[in-house]
């Protein structure tokens, strides 16, 4: 084989085994190149309080992976891997919650929080404030934080004890003075009224007790006065002590009102000046007349045997008055000192004939009269007691009975002796004028009694005037 050849051939084999050589290079390359590709490229989703950011990156590093992001959590921000961990090849969804800064006012105290809660009422109980009733917040506890743009206000309702008048209350309330608590529940003081704070006064846990002792205007009367008073008196002793008015063990006052009742707006108080004493009175005792009958006496007469005399009685009285009237007398005790006498009066029952048919004309006369009769008795005949010395005494000084007649003494003279008959009937018989009282033809018969004086009313009758004056008319009628 000539030389060119040989040189030829063995160029030929160097530039095979040269591009077998390339193309195991380049071979080795491309297997290691796509090795290195596979294990450094990672897509990681970060969900940045709900906004997606897409990574990708050759590292599963966390904080490599933030950091490329641009992304730094905060010390209250959370983070759903571990800042500092490595994440897994399968899980590269990295979520952040953003801690929210709230500013929360407690009860005037100002406090910057972080949370990741979003409602209120999650917020204060994080922060360890339960609310209650009564507690006040500027908006609702279910109420997400942009409601009130991450700015919430409590404050705690405290138990405030109202003391009116000795009636107890408790009330709660976030008001900040006595006086805000007050008009928050409807109470509204006067000059005249207590309370034991003034309005201005603030209201924390040291301070929870408001006392008012309402001022009433009531009136009092006592010892002719009556005032028109504004009190903080409690109960109607109360008032009579700040008056400087008095009251006894007897005294009272008016409707039931005692010490112990409680003063009302508007009352009336009446004091009642109560006074006991004791009185004695002495008591004249009339005596009684006894009376006797006696026939020693004309009908209807009488006679004074013994005069009476009055007796003594001492009577001692417990007299009350109320405001100085009285109102009761009550008799304690009576003794008599002097026992009365008797008065005995005899009464006469003599009677004496009126009228009989045994009664006769037997003597003349020298005048006959018609007349018209009439009839009277003792009892109509005098209106004087019965111890006059001129009791049943006629005109002519004679003491009347039967037989004596009343008369006109200008028709028949006084002392002029009569016979009387009485036409259609027995004749009153003999008879004396010695009375007056009637007039004309008219004559009044004296009878024993009034039933008899009634029976007998107005009759016709004659008149015989006697020719002999001197007889005895009271013989002739039989005594």
């Amino acid at each position: 084989m000539n030389e060119k050849l040989k040189i030829c051939l063995k160029n030929s084999a160097y530039g095979f085994l040269f591009a077998i050589l390339a193309v195991g290079l380049i071979a080795v390359a491309v297997v290691i190149g796509n090795g290195i590709l596979q294990k450094s490229i990672y897509t990681v989703n970060i969900y940045d309080d709900g906004t997606l950011i897409e990574l990708r990156t050759t590292s599963l590093s966390v904080k490599e992976a933030l950091k490329n992001a641009g992304i730094t959590v905060g010390e209250y921000d959370e983070i759903s891997i571990d800042e500092n961990g490595t994440m897994e090849a399968g899980d590269t969804n990295i979520y952040i919650n953003r801690a929210k800064k709230v500013n929360i006012n407690i009860n005037g105290d100002e406090k910057e929080v972080y949370t990741l809660k979003d409602s209120v009422g999650d917020v204060l109980a994080e922060n360890d404030l339960q609310v209650n009733t009564y507690d006040y917040i500027n908006t609702f506890s279910e109420a997400p934080l942009s409601y009130c743009e991450n700015s919430i206000v409590y404050k705690q309702a405290l138990p405030i004890t109202l003391n009116i008048d000795g009636d107890q209350t408790v009330v709660y309330s976030t008001k900040n003075t006595i006086g805000e608590v007050l008009e928050e529940n409807g109470i509204y003081v006067n000059d005249d009224d207590f309370v034991n704070q003034k309005p201005s006064d603030t209201i924390d846990l040291a301070n929870t007790e408001i006392s008012i002792v309402t001022a009433h205007n009531v009136t009092l009367k006592y010892d002719g006065k009556s005032e028109k008073i504004s009190t903080q008196a409690k109960t109607v002793e109360e008032l009579l002590n700040e008056r400087g008015v008095k009251l006894s063990r007897l005294d009272k006052m008016a409707n039931g009102i005692t010490v112990n009742t409680k003063i009302k707006e508007g009352m009336i108080i009446s004091v009642i000046r109560v006074e006991e004493k004791t009185v004695t009175e002495t008591v004249t005792l009339s005596y009684k007349t006894v009376t006797q009958k006696t026939s020693s006496l004309l009908k209807d007469f009488r006679k004074v045997i013994s005069k009476g005399s009055n007796g003594q009685r001492v009577d001692t009285y417990t007299v009350v008055t109320e405001n100085g009237k009285q109102v009761s007398r009550t008799l304690t005790k009576s003794v008599v000192t002097k026992q009365p006498v008797d008065a005995v009066t005899q009464v006469g029952t003599k009677t004496y004939t009126t009228f009989s048919s045994a009664f006769k004309l037997k003597h003349s006369y020298s005048k006959v009269l018609d007349v018209s009769a009439v009839a009277y008795n003792l009892e109509a005949m005098t209106n004087r007691p019965v111890t006059d010395p001129n009791y049943g005494i006629t005109a002519n000084g004679s003491k009347v009975r039967a037989g004596i007649i009343a008369v006109d003494k200008s028709v028949i003279p006084l002392g002029t002796k009569v016979y009387v008959e009485i036409v259609n009937g027995n004749d009153y018989g003999y008879a004396i004028a010695a009375d007056v009282g009637v007039s004309g033809y008219t004559v009044d018969l004296y009878l024993n009694s009034k039933s008899e004086c009634i029976n007998f009313g107005r009759r016709k009758a004659k008149v015989y005037i006697l020719k002999d004056q001197s007889v005895d008319v009271f013989a002739l009628r039989g005594g």
